[in-house]
């Protein structure tokens, strides 16, 4: 039977994203829906929309009439094991949640929001589920990446597009490498071997083919050191994780304007899954999933003054959970078509049409057998003009959950540069979200049913922007934001049942500061600082009473200092997150905490790389979600060999 304290079964373990800050209460997770994987809240549910979207031709950033910051994912990640959301917040200076270990939940958190409500896609395609509506990051191969970006400026919390693609590379050239991490102090000599990685990549190009190969397996027994109640030293038991993951891509030109691409990828999981260290439940969950899409691109040249992309995807995701309560299984196929096209009308506008369909098959024991379709369609118009200026506006048509009628989604932008680098801006933009298939349709659990007749969350919200640049050795990206959101799906109990509804209703205010010097030729500070202030609106709470959404710290600040030279390179890296409350209440809250990490690399011209590196070094003991402690001091140490 249900109780109060954590969070949904279905859309979240422990309720991380909006709902369950707007929510008066939330039900309490059963043992047999657990936070194996996925990101934050995730019960390691199936992609949904697969869409591809249309970049046009690139243009300088400073040019460019939208917000969008690069993030340079540390090259170290191809040597150790790292869940790829973890490397992420660390480099864009996001907040993260977690449960602590290699291939446990863990989640972004941007402006206020987590993955269920940032829209993530890689190679074009969305990552997120269309049963929990988060995106889940821990089957990716951080090593995989090619770039990162996040855009703001469309939606809440903006999109976070992964690529792999490196359609630039010609020859052929091959890696191999692996690491081992222990902890320290070990608990015995196990603690000195408890991680290891394996992994290889191949790749080859040339103007008429390029393809790529690249595989990795992962065994951690994630008992990693923690600080009880008592100031006790304990370590965590019946963790485990083994995994691996394969990819493989082709592209060729089928004529002097197309080219067409064909990817490939696979992930299988066995994880043993500790509970929260107040309780004896643990489990078992089976990951496996697949990934296939064909992409047709035309154009892409100045003569034909427009470009466009077709493309076909398919996505499976199972995932069997099983402890003393029995075994749960969830599966789903998601299909998509989309087709965008950007015309050049002019050196100075851009247009751009967007349309996909999409279709979500679910096998669930949570939700039944379940077909959901989807469709937008969009227009776009990018100017720059005169002195400096550069404008879009945006209208996107999204179907609504229940397939009846279209719903208008705005945005607009307007930016004025400031020499060649420097430029300010401002924006504001609807954001909107359909309900996921576990609030529309849970039926997993006799105490709890999902309500199909949910209306989709809806809100407003705007950007100011400041991005400054002196030459190659500073630069600084300034902005302030807000967005009032409501409509956001509560689960709440009646007559021991519980039941989504539309009562979510909130406020987010806060800015993002981030500056980068690089005083001499190979050394590199930088430093970010974000602050967020939200107000729960739900039921009778008010502005004046203060609440605010539980598992989203006030400040955040961090530091990466970084040096090349001789081959050697290093990393100095502090970070400061500050407390976060658990509750809607606010009467409880997780302490703020300090965490320092470093690192050093050395390459050897025989294309020999090792590398070290050292992660909470100071054994801070703290907790992103309450019950589940993140891990004490680890090193980890690493070898590739590159062939080029």
């Amino acid at each position: 039977m249900m109780t109060r304290a954590r969070s949904l079964v279905f859309a979240a373990l422990v309720s991380l994203c909006l709902a369950r800050g707007l929510s008066a209460e939330a039900p309490e997770g059963r043992a047999k829906a657990p936070p194996a994987t996925g990101s934050a809240g995730d019960i390691g549910d199936a992609e949904s929309w697969p869409t591809v979207e249309g970049e046009g031709l690139t243009v300088p950033a400073s040019a460019e009439p939208s917000h969008r910051e690069e993030i340079a994912v540390d090259p170290s990640v191809v040597a150790r094991a790292v869940d790829l959301s973890a490397a992420l917040a660390e480099e864009a200076g996001l907040a993260l949640t977690s449960y602590g270990g290699y291939g446990m939940a863990s989640g972004l958190n941007a402006r206020g929001f987590t993955s269920a409500r940032i829209r993530v896609f890689l190679d074009g395609t969305p990552l997120n589920s269309a049963l929990s509506g988060e995106a889940d990051l821990s089957w990716i191969d951080p090593s995989s990446l090619t770039k990162a970006t996040m855009e703001y400026g469309s939606g809440a919390s903006g999109i976070l597009r992964l690529s792999t693609v490196d359609d630039s590379f010609r020859g052929l050239s091959w890696s191999a490498g692996g690491s081992n991490l222990s902890w320290l102090p070990p608990d015995d000599t196990a603690g000195l071997v408890d991680t290891q990685r394996l992994f290889a990549s191949v790749k080859y190009g040339t103007d008429s083919l390029r393809w790529n190969l690249g595989w990795f397996g992962t065994r951690a027994a994630n008992a990693f050191p923690y600080e009880t109640a008592t100031g006790e030293t304990a370590y965590r038991d019946d963790n485990g994780v083994f995994d691996t993951g394969l990819r493989a891509g082709v592209s060729a030109p089928v004529s002097n304007r197309a080219t067409l691409s064909v990817s490939a990828s696979g992930y299988l999981a066995d994880k043993h899954v500790a509970g929260s260290t107040g309780s004896t439940s643990s489990g078992r969950q089976n990951d496996a999933r697949a990934r296939e899409s064909v992409l047709l691109s035309v154009g892409d040249d100045e003569r034909a003054r427009f470009d466009a992309t077709i493309a076909l995807s398919h996505s499976f995701a199972s995932i069997r959970w099983e402890d003393g309560a029995g075994v749960t299984h969830n599966a789903t196929n998601a299909f998509d078509l989309a087709a965008n096209v950007s015309r050049y009308a002019s050196d100075a506008h851009t247009i751009k049409f967007s349309a996909e369909a999409g279709y979500v098959v679910c096998d669930s024991d949570s939700v039944g057998d379940k077909g959901l379709a989807a469709a937008t369609a969009g227009i776009a118009l990018e100017s720059r003009l005169s002195g400096g200026l550069s404008t879009r506006a945006e209208l996107r048509l999204v179907t609504p959950s229940g397939g009846d009628g279209w719903t208008a989604v705005p945005a607009v932008a307007l930016f004025k540069g400031l020499g060649e680098a420097s430029r300010l801006g401002v924006s504001a933009y609807r954001a909107y979200k359909r309900p996921d298939l576990n609030a529309l349709y849970w039926s997993g659990d006799p105490s709890a049913h999902g309500n199909p007749d949910l209306k989709s969350e809806d809100g407003w919200g705007g950007e100011i922007l400041a991005e400054l640049r002196a030459g190659k050795r500073f630069s600084s990206s300034h902005t302030a934001y807000g967005t009032w959101y409501r409509n956001a799906v509560s689960w709440q109990a009646s007559g021991g049942v519980w039941t989504p509804e539309n009562m979510g209703e909130a406020i987010f205010v806060g800015t993002d500061h981030s500056v980068r010097v690089s005083p001499l030729d190979g050394l590199h500070l930088e430093a970010r600082y974000s602050f967020l202030r939200t107000w729960v609106l739900t039921g009778s709470f008010g502005l004046s009473d203060g609440k605010r959404i539980p598992y989203q710290p006030e400040h955040r600040v961090s530091l990466a200092l970084t040096g090349s030279g001789g081959g050697w390179s290093w990393r100095v890296a502090p970070r400061y997150e500050g407390p976060r409350f658990v509750t809607i209440m606010n009467v409880s809250s997780l302490p703020g905490f300090v965490v320092l990490d470093a690192g050093i690399r050395r390459k050897f011209g025989t294309g020999v790389e090792v590398s070290v590196e050292a992660r909470n070094i100071l054994s801070e003991s703290y907790e992103t979600v309450e019950g589940y402690p993140m891990p004490g001091t680890s090193v980890s140490v690493g070898a590739v060999y590159t062939y080029r």
